[in-house]
């Protein structure tokens, strides 16, 4: 939890930063998933690691048959 929303999932390397949002297909899909890592600032919480930081936005089967697609969004942390 942040002060701008909840973060759905973060996964933690020892070189990476993975920031991860889920949305369902009729939900807006990957696409909203991006938008809301980006508009919410849901990897600024991680700036100062030194671990590059990626977003991932992943779309989901809302019949419950998993993964469709996935969108990794800039990372401000090169």
């Amino acid at each position: 939890m942040i002060s701008t929303g909840r973060i759905d999932m973060t996964v933690k390397t020892s070189r990476y930063i993975y920031v991860i949002e889920l949305k369902l297909r009729n939900n807006g899909g990957k696409e909203a998933a991006t938008e809301q890592i980006l508009n919410r600032q849901y990897m600024e919480p991680f700036k100062a690691d030194k671990r590059k930081v990626i977003g991932l936005g992943i779309e989901l089967d809302e019949e419950g048959k998993g993964l469709l697609d996935w969108k990794r969004t800039e990372s401000f942390s090169e």
